[in-house]
């Protein structure tokens, strides 16, 4: 298996979200969820396609979650204050995705994925 991710490997629609801004080291599983479910400006009719959530730091899957719903920003239910609301954003309710889905893509990379330059945080793969 390739440290880096190919498309192809996307079952499903799937949403890349780099928390570089929010990640700091010894962040708990409750931050982490929260800066990776909440308040992104994206296109909501994209987002809401995504089954899959893959938390990327610095290029590395950390984490990868199941979305449940994809909801506005101010009916998002995050646990701890960590993010901030923002205007016009959006996020999913979810939970951590099943042992199989994360350890196809956790330790891997995506820099591969992003054209030269790309500073947008969201990306989703596979959505048609």
């Amino acid at each position: 298996m390739s440290q880096f991710i190919s498309l192809s490997e996307f079952d499903c629609p799937t949403a890349v979200i780099k928390v570089n801004r929010l990640y700091r080291l010894n962040i708990t599983d409750e931050e982490l969820s929260d800066i990776t479910r909440g308040y992104w400006r994206t296109s909501r009719i994209k987002a809401q396609k995504c089954d899959i959530v893959l938390s990327v730091y610095r290029g590395k899957v950390i984490e990868v979650y199941s979305v449940d719903e994809w909801v506005k920003g101010e009916d998002l239910k995050l646990l701890t204050r960590i993010n901030t609301y923002r205007s016009g954003s959006y996020g999913f309710n979810g939970h951590i995705a099943p042992k199989v889905v994360r350890g196809k893509f956790i330790g891997r990379y995506v820099n591969n994925l992003y054209r030269r330059g790309n500073q947008n945080p969201v990306m989703a793969f596979n959505v048609f």
